[in-house]
């Protein structure tokens, strides 16, 4: 299609015994120079109109004044993107357009309800703040099926700035709770209640874009991933409490956020502390690599994939639970102990080996691996026509190549998790 580099490959292999030819005249390099730069122009002419196509969606989705033109949009660009990947097969590619699609559109809906906000008399948006992505999203691994994982920080309010609507939805709102009487409701919770009506009609209206609700509950409406610094600095001192019901888990997380509009100092802010937190806590740090590195994976005795046994996906295995997730949970853990900042897994990857964490071929393969897992996340996700994040393989539908490859994979997971496993304290040398 575009900028499939196989092109100049293919053409060198077809003219290997030419180009070798010492008596070949000047018109006969011009002819085999012009012949590669006819099929170079016209790779270029189709990248560039995709470009072009795909720029013009996003570039009209940042300026959008309605969420059903935002749908539309992100539906004709989810289209060509599919398209894209199923002619070229570059998992790095879908990620980069999906993700400026998607910051693209999450941007446009966050302005958009902060009008509706000052709209329907609860003003405009009092103090600062940062919405961020974690998950996938986080780590711009995107796919074409992927949950709303947002969280949200913002400043503390330095004043009186309830409106009259705000005031009185928000003392109905604690009335209803039977949580606080009229006197006991003050600024604090006139601005958490402002952030969370914000971010239930923001996930709505992602919802009905396209971008489906968390299952997890990873979503500013719920109160754990919204809060002002102060919270957020608090909750994550208590998940180091063991006499406390905040899972630790929930701080790992952290580590990926992304911010995608707003006050990117507030979010460094949480994050930065919850790293210095989880760096500095050995018991915590020991409880989440047993955590990952106890893992499953689709390899079972001899070597053979652990398939479903009952069901719609008897015969296959979820490559996302029982591949990807295990790379990139163990791979962030690691990462997270040698103090690396990179939130993307191929990124961190890099940085290990820039680190002398790991070898060369390690990082290559390790990428491979990644690539592997995703490809077939990705190809299993258009199949399933983007209904759900399915992420089911059948081995018996792979050529001998992409099960070769697969199993190798595979195989790389688990001796990542044994090496993971095998890590001493906390800073100390691997």
């Amino acid at each position: 299609m575009s900028l499939d580099l196989s092109i100049v490959e293919n053409f060198i292999s077809q003219h290997h015994s030419g180009i070798k030819d010492g008596i070949l005249t000047r018109h006969d390099r011009y002819r085999i120079l012009s012949e590669l730069r006819e099929h170079l122009d016209r790779s270029l002419v189709i990248h560039e109109s995709f470009e072009d196509n795909l720029g013009t969606i996003i570039q009209a989705a940042r300026g959008a004044e309605s969420y059903h033109g935002l749908k539309e949009l992100r539906r004709r660009a989810v289209s060509e993107i599919q398209n894209y990947f199923l002619e070229e097969k570059t998992v790095v590619d879908v990620h980069d357009l999906l993700g400026s699609l998607r910051d693209a559109v999450t941007a446009r809906v966050l302005t958009l309800v902060e009008k509706e906000m000052e709209e329907e008399g609860y003003g405009a948006v009092p103090v600062d703040y940062c919405w961020a992505a974690v998950g996938s999203d986080g780590r711009d691994e995107h796919t074409f099926v992927t949950e709303q994982k947002n969280l949200l920080v913002f400043s503390e309010a330095e004043s009186s700035f309830a409106t009259d609507n705000l005031r009185s939805a928000c003392i109905q709102y604690h009335r209803k709770l039977e949580a606080r009487t009229k006197n006991d409701v003050g600024p604090k919770e006139f601005l958490d209640y402002y952030f969370w009506l914000f971010s239930e009609k923001v996930a709505k209206r992602l919802d009905f874009i396209g971008f489906s609700r968390s299952a997890g509950g990873i979503m500013p409406v719920n109160e754990k991933w919204r809060g002002s610094l102060s919270n957020w600095e608090m909750r994550s001192e208590e998940a180091l409490n063991p006499e406390k019901s905040i899972d630790p888990l929930d701080l790992v997380r952290l580590v990926d956020a992304r911010p995608i509009k707003g006050s990117v100092d507030l979010l460094s802010g949480v994050t930065g502390k919850v790293v210095d937190l989880l760096r500095n806590n050995e018991t915590v740090m020991k409880d989440v690599t047993e955590s990952v590195v106890e893992m499953p994976t689709a390899l079972g005795l001899l070597g053979r994939f652990r398939l479903e046994t009952t069901g719609e996906n008897g015969g296959k295995f979820n490559v996302r639970l029982l591949g990807w997730d295990p790379l990139i949970m163990n791979v962030r853990v690691l990462s997270l102990r040698q103090g690396i900042n990179e939130t993307n897994t191929v990124k961190r990857i890099k940085a290990l080996r820039e680190m002398n964490v790991i070898a060369r071929e390690v990082e290559e393969e390790l990428t491979e691996a990644y690539l592997v897992f995703m490809r077939l996340r990705i190809t299993a996700q258009i199949e399933c026509d983007g209904r759900e994040d399915l992420s089911y393989v059948d081995p018996q539908t792979l050529d001998a190549e992409d099960a070769f490859s697969l199993r190798k994979a595979m195989g790389l997971v688990e001796g990542l998790q044994k090496y993971v496993n095998e890590l001493r304290p906390l800073r100390q040398a691997v």
